[in-house]
């Protein structure tokens, strides 16, 4: 018989004096797994909630901070760069490292950090640093063309915004179809070639089963959509309770949840304890097939969690595993990271706002010798 362990996992549990067929005891593992995974999903929304809250209210005012306090450097220290004070040629290229080093993360926190530096960015380095972007980003289209087109898949990023996260994932999910179409196509041209007797009848169980997932879920489905659908609820409140579970039906449905489906069956359709039990390994089989490719979905969900739009504040947070580190340790450390780093620009604007300017100035000039020498 079967019975509900929870909200989500469901058993297949043996009368007295059998045992469960390996189909079954694969079932219940399955049903154990995406319960798991499901709970793991949840977990990391919330730890990356939670993560992206600190940083917003904690280490975000702090960065702005920095952001203005940096473009005062630049801007104070190009004053002493275009003539304030006489420098030596060798003294004014490493003037200018400096600043470019400065401007690259002026640019990089924030794309547009204002016309005071955007001109000095183009002084510098004598071309507009739109110039500059759009070079890399010709490159980089260039180099991810021909890796593609090198597989025999062409590509088209003309309408890609390198910029924007979320128009690298939409294109990264663009080509992730493109390539599965590439490789239907070329599992076809293989399929049209002679078949021996063993691949036919691979394939005939194949679609066998394929019919038969198909006929399960919408089975399952249009007797679920019949007896939860709310215009045919009189009674406000349990109109509103069917609204919502008809949702979560429709849900289940598109992306072929066997698990929930299952279980609002079991709910709301029979009373049977064993109907789970009756179902032959076959039927078993194709729900485990299902459960299977759920797993698969909800590992891609998981690992792709952090790559939302949502989260790209704290996404130079990884740990070693190259996910975002939501630990409350290193978010603290992020947040004295920024307050030392704060301080530093404090000091830096101070001193050079000061008439101890130039002997900064020049304390900066040997620092970059010095790291050109090592």
């Amino acid at each position: 018989m079967s019975s509900p362990l929870s909200a989500h996992h469901i058993v297949i549990t043996a009368p007295r004096a059998q045992e469960l067929s390996r189909e079954q005891q694969a079932f219940n593992r399955l049903t154990g797994k995406i319960e798991k995974m499901r709970r793991r999903l949840e977990e990391r929304k919330n730890e990356l909630d939670k993560a992206l809250i600190f940083y917003q209210t904690e280490v975000s005012p702090l960065i702005k901070q920095i952001s203005i306090l940096r473009n005062q450097e630049i801007v104070l220290l190009y004053d002493f760069y275009s003539g304030k004070i006489s420098l030596r040629r060798r003294q004014k290229e490493c003037l200018k490292e400096y600043l470019l080093k400065l401007l690259d993360d002026a640019f990089f926190s924030d794309a547009n950090p204002g016309n005071e530096i955007t001109k000095i960015f183009e002084a510098l380095e004598g071309v507009s640093y739109e110039h500059v972007r759009k070079e890399a980003f010709e490159e980089l289209k260039n180099e991810t063309e021909k890796m593609f087109s090198d597989q025999g898949i062409q590509t088209d990023f003309s309408g890609v915004n390198f910029n924007s996260k979320e128009d690298i994932l939409r294109k990264a999910f663009e080509l992730r179809e493109q390539m599965e179409r590439h490789t239907e196509e070329i599992n076809s041209q293989r399929a049209k070639r002679k078949k021996t007797k063993r691949q036919i009848e691979k394939e005939q169980r194949e679609l066998k089963k394929e019919e038969m997932r198909k006929q399960s879920i919408s089975s399952i489905y249009r007797q679920l959509a019949k007896i939860l659908h709310p215009d045919l609820e009189q009674n406000e409140e349990a109109k509103a309770e069917k609204e919502v579970l008809m949702k979560e039906v429709i849900a289940a449905y598109e992306n072929n949840d066997i698990t929930t489906l299952l279980r609002l069956e079991m709910q709301w359709l029979t009373k049977e304890t064993n109907r789970l039990w009756e179902l032959g390994d076959e039927r078993i089989g194709i729900y485990n097939e299902l459960m299977k490719e759920q797993i698969a979905e909800l590992e891609l969900k998981i690992k792709f969690l952090s790559l939302s739009i949502k989260y790209q504040p704290i996404e130079h947070l990884p740990n070693q595993y190259g996910e975002i580190d939501c630990s409350e340790r290193q978010l603290i450390r992020e947040k004295k990271r920024s307050q030392g780093l704060l301080k530093e620009y404090i000091h830096s604007v101070d001193v050079l706002r000061s008439p101890f300017a130039t002997r900064q100035v020049f304390a900066i000039i040997d620092i970059m010798e010095l790291d050109q020498r090592m």
